[in-house]
């Protein structure tokens, strides 16, 4: 969110190239990455990068490719994918990770029911203590 839109459309070229490493690295043929950014276009001939596009450039320079434009209006698919981006909206609750259905009954204690047990010598006051 803090990258200005030349660098939100570099970086998803890079974590797509993350993502898809182990297939493209070292590959015979070339690929085509297509972008509605006209900017990215000049990148492996650009003179002046900032640290960060220096960073990724030579990221890139382990893979094949060329970078084509393609306007948005004739590259929907990719286009409407961006749309979709929400930031993160984070939650109080905890979600669980698994369905309910595969659960017999939970297991829930209060610390009421944990045995009493006086601290070990050099752990911190004021703390549960619960023996194996």
């Amino acid at each position: 969110m803090n990258y200005d839109i030349g660098n939100r459309e570099l970086l998803a070229v890079k974590l797509a190239l993350e993502e898809w490493r182990h297939w493209l690295e070292g590959a015979k043929h070339p690929f085509t990455v297509l972008t509605d950014h006209k900017n990215l276009e000049y990148l492996r001939a650009a003179k002046r990068l900032n640290p960060r596009q220096a960073r990724w450039a030579l990221f890139f320079t382990r893979f094949k490719f060329t970078i084509s434009y393609r306007p948005g209006s004739k590259n929907v698919k990719a286009d409407a994918l961006s749309w979709l981006y929400g930031p993160d909206i984070a939650s109080d609750d905890p979600e669980p990770i698994l369905p309910e259905k595969i659960f017999t009954s939970p297991i829930s204690w209060s610390e009421d029911t944990l045995p009493k047990v006086d601290a070990l010598p050099g752990c911190p006051l004021g703390l549960q203590f619960v023996p194996r």
